[in-house]
């Protein structure tokens, strides 16, 4: 496996924020409903009122409103678990679209929707997005591991998490993988990747930089990124590593086209900290209020981490394609799940 090494240049310790003006896919189609913001609209936050969604709710409900009419006061509410799935079928179910309830889901939530799980019964190809929060993401591991045929394996808390974009990304580069589950979270993924309990782990978000430079004393690194917006490209935060794509080339191996555009779907998934949507059919106007209102949130104080972080604008059309891949990728990446994860789709 060739090596990539550990760039030198500062990480962001928090996710890269930026704007997905139109992130979710179809455009929004005028309804017979007056275009009317109620004076205390309400954040559906797809997760416990403790957990990790919770905080960029609370900023959200303060960066928003100045971007709204005078005196409009943002009301978050807390449902579900972590994953965002028990939010965003409330949100499909329940909430007209007259565009004073927005959606504040986990990319977790997409992935579970790319993947066909029975629990998900929304269709994340019809929401409107208002903003994205978008997490670098790299995937790191042992140089030596793979040789000789043998099995890679990845560290995952579980078959559909982010995890599973490094996991695809590998077999795609023309390595064997064995996924290996119960790797919960970012510190102990690093920890097993230093033990050699695992031979390669994603990281993303805060722990890159905390956790890169010591994996580097350890043998590890850095073997791709999940991209640029899109999946296309590479990450202009971690310009030195390689994409997929250019991993896979430097292997001499070429992805079939339909499961590279759903890796893409997990990618983008995998990168999203988070996705501000309205339900489709929203009055266009109300469409256009809120991403304004998003506009100026983007640049709020109150959306700055306290330790800094790099933001900037994405391509919204370019995400939105990778998280709505058209029917043959998501076939492809539910046939592929089944055949390497035994998971079966609802």
């Amino acid at each position: 496996m060739p090596e990539a090494a550990v760039p030198p240049i500062p990480l962001p310790r928090r996710a890269l924020l930026a704007l997905a003006a139109t992130l979710a896919f179809p455009a929004a189609r005028a309804s017979g409903a007056a275009a009317v913001l109620a004076d205390e609209p309400v954040l559906l936050v797809a997760g416990p009122a403790e957990g990790r969604l919770a905080q960029w709710g609370q900023r959200l409900s303060t960066a928003l409103p100045p971007g709204l009419p005078a005196g409009t006061r943002i009301r978050p509410t807390w449902v579900g678990g972590e994953d965002g799935v028990t939010g965003a079928n409330q949100f499909a179910t329940r909430v007209p679209p007259d565009g004073n309830t927005l959606l504040l889901a986990p990319g977790e939530a997409v992935l579970a929707w790319l993947a066909g799980d029975p629990r998900a019964r929304f269709d994340a190809a019809k929401w409107l997005g208002v903003m994205a929060g978008i997490a670098p993401c790299v995937v790191c591991g042992r140089p030596e591991a793979g040789a000789g045929g043998a099995r890679i394996r990845v560290g995952m808390s579980g078959p559909l998490s982010p995890d599973l974009a490094a996991l695809m990304g590998l077999e795609l580069a023309g390595l064997a993988v064995a996924p290996v589950f119960g790797v919960l979270d970012q510190g102990s993924a690093a920890q097993a990747l230093a033990s050699r309990a695992v031979d390669a782990v994603l990281l993303r978000g805060a722990g890159l930089a905390t956790n890169l430079g010591p994996l580097a004393q350890v043998g590890a690194a850095t073997l791709f990124t999940l991209g640029a917006q899109g999946g296309e490209g590479r990450d202009t935060l971690l310009p030195e590593v390689p994409s997929l794509a250019e991993y896979a080339a430097a292997r001499g191996t070429a992805p079939p086209t339909s499961l590279m555009a759903a890796w893409r779907g997990v990618a983008a998934a995998a990168q999203t900290e988070f996705a501000l949507v309205l339900p489709q059919l929203t009055p266009a106007a109300l469409v256009a209020l809120w991403r304004q209102a998003g506009t100026h949130a983007n640049t709020a104080a109150e959306m700055h981490d306290p330790q800094g972080r790099t933001r900037g604008a994405i391509d919204p059309q370019a995400l939105a394609q990778s998280l709505a891949p058209d029917t043959a990728a998501l076939a492809a990446l539910r046939g592929w799940l089944g055949a390497r994860l035994n998971w079966v789709p609802g």
